[in-house]
C-alpha cells in the first residue's frame, strides 16, 4: 500500500521527494485469498483530499479481480519542495 505512485503527483507536474510520516493498513479480507492467482491484477485507488503545511493524508484501497476489498490505508506524508 505505500509502493504506488503518490496520488499528489497528479497535481505536482512532477517528482518530489514525498517521505512517510505515518502508514495504516487494515486488512478487509482473509489472506491468501480462495479464489487469488498468481497472475491476477488488483484494482487500487489511491486519493488526497487534505493537504497542508507540507503534510498530505492519502487514502488508499486494494480491490481483488472478483471485487473483494482486501485492504485500505491511510498514510500522512510530507511534500519536500524540490532541490
Amino acid at each position: 500500500m505505500d509502493a504506488w505512485v503518490p496520488a499528489i503527483f497528479s497535481r505536482t507536474g512532477g517528482f518530489v521527494a514525498v517521505p512517510t510520516v505515518d502508514l495504516t493498513v487494515h486488512f478487509r479480507a482473509a489472506l491468501p485469498l480462495a479464489s487469488a492467482r498468481a497472475d491476477d491484477a488488483y484494482l487500487v485507488r489511491f486519493r488526497t483530499t487534505t493537504a497542508a503545511d507540507g503534510f498530505i493524508e492519502e487514502d488508499g484501497e486494494l480491490w481483488s479481480p472478483d471485487g473483494v476489498l482486501v485492504a485500505q490505508s491511510r498514510q500522512l506524508a510530507l511534500m519536500l519542495a524540490p532541490g
